[in-house]
């Protein structure tokens, strides 16, 4: 049930005040007679000045205040298209319940509307889990008013988070822009090759410090002056993307090939298809340790 971070800062309390109202009605799922039939999309307005992309990326990234109840959390993106500003968002909360631990799990979808954004849930449910967070129990689907519910509480946590000082805005910015599997995921948009051009050029990570999972291919000694190293490999989330990584670290010697873990440093060269190539993408990228 581990939660993987890049850069993590607690959220303050008003993201467990938001999240309360699911969190203490999370054991009663099952459905019933009556209520809404309807799953409701609900919007509300983006701040001037601030982008949607900073807000979800801290959504599914930042840790989550957690208490006796609360055991642990788990937030992902399932799809993004960063050039449309639409998320699809995969979240788990794993809670006690009696003597057992359960999970809810519900799909997002967060989306950019003109001057606001939109969020609707698109399936929730609650199941059992083991002391791995494995699935170990039936899945009791959630009822259209379980999903506005929630729907609802998603809506209070992002308006809070609009609300984040320019320091906290600014940062989870470059966390986002900066990070290798958002990067990869416009050359998989439906966009055209333009449209996806002119978001890299605008959210160029050159300059930026990342951590990204790493396939290493192979090791060599360095060409380049100031390295010892340079790691031959591709970045995990985007295959087809070649990452040539400098490092003087003897721990790298001891790498097996074909083999994945992460590798942190500052992106100082980034290769795009040329014009005349049938998709527009991330051809390689030069990191520096």
């Amino acid at each position: 049930m581990k939660k993987g971070l890049l850069g993590a800062i607690i959220f303050s309390l008003f993201t467990w005040s938001a999240f309360c109202g699911t969190f203490t009605d999370l054991g009663n799922m099952v459905n019933s007679v009556g209520g809404s039939k309807t799953v409701d999309v609900v919007e509300s307005p983006i701040p001037d000045g601030r982008s949607l992309l900073p807000i979800v990326y801290r959504y599914t990234h930042d840790k989550v205040i957690k208490d006796e109840k609360i055991l642990d959390t788990d937030s992902k993106f399932i799809k993004v298209n960063v050039i449309n500003d639409t998320y699809d968002i995969l979240t788990k909360l794993f809670f006690k319940a009696g003597i057992g631990v359960q999970c809810q799990e519900a799909e997002i979808i967060v989306k950019k509307v003109e001057g606001n954004y939109s969020v609707t849930t698109v399936t929730i449910c609650t199941y059992a889990v083991d002391k791995n967070g494995k699935q170990n129990g039936d899945v009791i689907e959630g009822t259209a008013k379980k999903k506005n519910n929630f729907t609802k509480n998603v809506v209070s946590t992002l308006d809070e988070l609009f609300k984040c000082s320019d320091d906290e805005y600014k940062h989870w910015e470059e966390m986002a822009n900066a990070d290798m599997g958002i990067q990869a995921s416009v050359e998989k948009a439906p966009q055209n090759k333009i449209q996806k051009k002119r978001w890299y050029e605008e959210h160029f990570p050159v300059g930026k410090e990342i951590e990204l999972n790493f396939y290493f291919v192979t090791i060599v000694e360095s060409s380049k002056k100031g390295f010892a190293y340079e790691l031959k490999g591709l970045l995990a989330d985007s295959p087809e993307t070649v990452v040539h990584f400098y490092t003087n670290k003897e721990e790298y010697v001891d790498k097996a090939e074909k083999t994945a873990f992460k590798i942190k440093g500052t992106i100082t060269k980034v290769v795009y298809s040329p014009d005349t190539s049938p998709k527009f993408k991330m051809e390689s990228i030069i990191i520096e340790e």
